[in-house]
């Protein structure tokens, strides 16, 4: 398990370590948005008054501020309404129960537009002296706004069961949900094993999960049917399969990112446990939500602080007061504020230890999966070299459009050619007729062309030219080297963490009509030994076109 103060990046001093803990964010679910807003901040009331010692005015539960201190509680609530614009934020101050020296914040905001209604939670832990990491859990409040009001992102509801693609979310709503600019927490997206639909057919309790992540995390199944589906909108790389678990960071963006960013593990690993060899991989995930909730980007625009909004209302206030009245609540809170970048600071000095721990792990899974995958594509070959030379027919038919494409190649031409997530993409618009060229030419580039790049040097060039003129096609160099970086990234893809250059490529015809035009751009991957198509079947713009 990670320790607290490895999740946080906490700081400590002579007065203690203080540790953002948790950080919700989302939108309140409805199309009654002031409806809505009141009720949340009515829950955010009632369970206040069962954690003070003494009754919250009633007013309160209507909105209005207030400001309660008792000894070692303090409870107060501020509100801002102006240029359409209703902001509401509430602390709460509480030592701990069980353990002396340790104090808890929450705060808790209510922000309600003409566009949208959002609440906001931050848990933050002050310890004097030593003391063991603190139990992560969430306050109450956060299962009363999801029940009472309903709390999610991108329209898509956080869910304590979990949501299954297909059944409780539509496919193109966890699309929309992934590519969301507004989302700020994690998805695991926790792929079924075999051909199993439901939350049963995956290797950990996803109610389990969605429970210890309920605010901070999506927790999404994805059936095999679907996980076919992901795979051909963002290519392999980006998808999940075969009862693997993949972390989709807030940001995604396939075009941009490196799979990396957004780590699978797969479904034995799943089963061993947590890579740290210590808890389950439910206690991983969980511990990886707490840590990215603690820092989200941007969040704290989309919801600011307590002493934030408080700051606001103490400066117009010295506004109001007579000339060289000094505000003494003002400067406690500008001080609240620097200390509170301080940790923000240091936050971000302990993100690159984490994140290089969690890259480690993922990093020796990746190699292992390498060599795993390296010795299955031997045997594959092995398997196939035998069929041919039995005279066992390889023959297998081929769709009559280009939306099968994909799924017929991960069928058909696994382990020899890969379509990059970016080659799937311009596949959807395509206009080319000669479906069945585009087939027979990705199979001239998995048999004879890839005999040739694994044959001894030259060995093969003459089978594969000869498949590829039978065909009417052409075979040679997509551009010229030195010129295709000042078409920008027109002839480049990410692959595997690097950039690559599509530097082949076949084509027929020269009309500028889409219809009758074929260009397929493909680079070796000389440590895979696969072939890596980036973009069909059209041709690629340059300045010149």
């Amino acid at each position: 398990m990670i320790s607290s103060q490895q999740a946080t990046g906490a700081r400590r001093d002579n007065r203690g370590t203080l540790e953002r803990v948790a950080q919700v964010s989302g939108e309140l679910l409805g199309s009654d948005l002031e409806g809505n807003a009141a009720t949340a901040r009515e829950q955010v009331c009632r369970w206040l008054q069962t954690r003070v010692p003494e009754s919250i005015p009633q007013a309160a539960f209507a909105g209005d501020p207030f400001d309660l201190d008792y000894p070692g509680h303090h409870a107060g609530a501020v509100r801002l309404v102006e240029d359409g614009l209703d902001y509401w934020s509430a602390k709460f101050d509480h030592p701990d129960r069980d353990l002396p020296g340790r104090s808890w914040m929450v705060e808790t905001s209510v922000a309600q537009t003409a566009e949208q209604a959002l609440f906001g939670l931050r848990l933050s832990c002050l310890t004097l002296g030593s003391a063991p990491d603190p139990e992560k859990s969430t306050p109450g409040i956060v299962r009363q706004i999801v029940r009472s009001c309903g709390l999610g992102e991108a329209g898509v509801p956080f869910s304590s069961g979990g949501l299954v693609v297909g059944e409780d979310l539509a496919f193109d709503q966890f699309v929309a949900l992934l590519l969301s600019p507004k989302r700020f927490s994690p998805i695991f997206a926790i792929s079924t094993e075999g051909s199993s639909n439901s939350r049963k057919g995956v290797a950990l309790d996803v109610v389990a999960l969605g429970r210890a992540c309920l605010g901070l995390a999506h927790v999404v199944v994805v059936p095999s049917s679907e996980a076919f589906r992901l795979t051909n909108t963002f290519g392999r790389e980006f998808s999940v399969f075969h009862g693997a678990v993949r972390t989709y960071q807030p940001g995604f963006d396939s075009e941009l990112d490196s799979p990396t960013r957004h780590p699978l593990a797969m479904a034995h690993t799943v089963k061993q446990g947590a890579p740290s060899g210590q808890g389950s991989f439910i206690d991983f995930l969980v511990e990886r939500a707490y840590a990215i909730s603690s820092r989200p980007e941007g969040a704290d625009k989309r919801l600011p602080s307590f002493s934030s909004v408080k700051r606001i209302f103490s400066e117009r206030k010295r506004a109001a007061a007579p000339d060289g009245e000094i505000d003494s609540e003002l400067i406690a809170l500008y001080e609240d504020e620097i200390e509170s970048r301080k940790v923000e600071n240091e936050d971000l000095r302990t993100d690159a230890v984490e994140y290089d721990r969690i890259a480690s792990s993922y990093r020796d899974e990746a190699e292992s999966a390498k060599r795993k995958a390296h010795w299955l594509k031997v045997e594959n070959d092995r398997l196939r070299n035998l069929a041919e030379d039995s005279g066992i027919p390889t023959e297998f038919e081929m769709p009559g459009s280009l939306d099968e494409l994909n799924g017929w190649a991960e069928r058909h031409l696994v382990g020899r050619v890969e379509l990059h997530s970016r080659a799937i993409r311009t596949l959807k618009n395509s206009q080319y007729e000669d479906v069945e060229l585009v087939y027979k030419a990705l199979r001239v580039l998995a048999k004879e062309y890839r005999d040739m790049k694994m044959a001894e040097e030259g060995g093969g060039q003459d089978i594969f030219l000869k498949a590829v003129s039978g065909l009417g096609l052409e075979y040679g160099p997509s551009i010229n080297r030195t010129r295709a970086p000042e078409e920008g990234d027109t002839y480049f893809v990410e692959w595997q963490g690097n950039r690559r250059f599509l530097e082949n490529h076949l084509k027929k015809g020269t009309s500028k009509d889409e219809r009758y035009t074929l260009r397929i751009y493909f680079f070796w991957d000389e440590e895979q030994n696969v072939i890596v198509v980036g973009s069909l079947p059209g041709h690629l713009e340059t300045r010149a076109t």
